[in-house]
């Protein structure tokens, strides 16, 4: 970074380098199964929207990198944090340099619409990418590379689930087994509600609200329901 200001990095970015990044990164992404299956030892991180010293923090006291441990990443790279792109454009760094040590799963913030809302494109302007054909088209790559990364994993033997979004109501009725057939990119419908939800579910705190024009629910009281 050249600069630094209180509201984050004003680093200069070659717009060339990071869509080649990108792509990089989407070939590397397509080799994971859409349900990863992870060998020990493995490290779970929680999502990061953008807290780039936290990142650093987590990985220091974790005192185990790559190759030597696997790094399972539940979603939210992207957000306001200070370093609010360049928490993904290092992981992805990472996942190409360790494909089968990093697992990168796709949360909330990696949706093509949350990648609208939160005004990515503003935050490429702030590092120096002006042209608004680079601005676009690092933008859709962003989404192609998201599109690639897995759903959720399966830890110790399969038995630990991590899932971005939690467990919601389609992915409890069909099983796991329903989620592996699925291939990344494009999807019909349904089986892209599937996909959203394992992104989604978690985010509807209220179990009245679980009709909501489809979206997805997965509420607290779900984790102490017994079988």
């Amino acid at each position: 970074m050249r600069t630094y200001r209180t509201d984050g990095p004003r680093c200069q970015v070659n717009p060339d380098v990071i869509l080649k990044l990108l792509e990089r990164s989407k070939e590397v992404l397509k080799n994971d199964a859409m349900v990863v299956r992870v060998t020990n030892p493995a490290i779970i991180f929680g999502p990061i929207y953008g807290e780039g010293d936290s990142l650093i923090t987590l990985m220091s006291q974790a005192k185990l990198f790559p190759p030597n441990v696997t790094y399972v990443m539940l979603g939210g790279y992207v957000g306001h944090g200070f370093a609010q792109l360049e928490c993904l454009f290092f992981l992805l760094c990472l996942k190409i340099l360790y494909p089968d040590k990093v697992v990168l799963l796709k949360g909330h913030h990696e949706e093509s619409i949350s990648l609208e809302m939160l005004k990515v494109k503003e935050w490429l302007f702030a590092r120096n990418i002006s042209q608004e054909a680079h601005l676009e088209e690092i933008l859709l790559e962003m989404k192609r590379t998201c599109s690639m990364m897995s759903a959720c994993a399966l830890l110790d033997e399969n038995r630990v689930l991590c899932i971005p979004g939690g467990p919601g109501p389609v992915l409890r009725e069909r099983g796991l087994a329903q989620l592996e057939k699925l291939k990344k990119g494009f999807q019909s419908v349904p089986d892209k509600k599937l996909v959203m939800e394992a992104a989604w579910s978690v985010l509807i705190l209220n179990e009245a609200q679980k009709d909501m024009h489809g979206m997805p629910v997965f509420t607290p009281v779900r984790i102490l329901e017994k079988k």
